[in-house]
């Protein structure tokens, strides 16, 4: 084994990897959390788009399995990875109707009943607040974030080519 692996190994073993490991699935895991509480908590306040709560609890499920599948091990340190494994592959199909999901069915239900009336509980177009705003934000966000990742992409092609 050469000096690089046995590097990588003792720090992977380390306690305090192990740490840092679990703090960033803590981490990565609460937005997931937050929308599957929030779906939950107001799962019938949107008669504009009843569907709202239903998006954020399928969405925060599939990645907090998502997630937790991604750091299933795909071999031990005396057997090399496997290219294609069961959690790989469960993992890609779940990532493809996430995006699925995510450009189909959460964009259009949230961004269809822009602004929604959030004082009259009455109205067809009413939808809670909380759940609305947390719902747009959050799928606002990652057009945000998808937009920055490929701008520092493309200026670190600039960059590095």
């Amino acid at each position: 084994m050469g000096q690089c692996n046995q590097c990588f190994v003792s720090c992977s073993n380390s306690v305090s990897f192990r740490f840092l490991t679990l703090a960033f699935i803590l981490l990565m895991s609460a937005i997931p959390i937050a929308s599957i509480a929030i779906g939950v908590v107001y799962l019938d306040s949107c008669p504009a788009q009843k569907l709202i709560p239903i998006y954020l609890i399928v969405s925060g499920s599939i990645f907090l399995f998502f997630l937790f599948a991604s750091f299933i091990p795909c071999g031990n340190e005396d057997e090399p990875s496997q290219t294609w494994t069961p959690s790989g592959v469960c993992c890609g199909i779940l990532m493809l109707f996430q995006f699925c999901w995510f450009i189909a069915v959460g964009n259009v239900w949230i961004y269809s009943i822009y602004q929604p009336d959030y004082i009259s509980t009455m109205s067809l177009r009413y939808c809670h607040r909380v759940l609305y705003l947390y719902a747009f934000w959050i799928t606002t966000l990652v057009y945000i974030l998808v937009g920055a990742l490929i701008l520092i992409s493309l200026c670190m092609g600039v960059i590095f080519c």
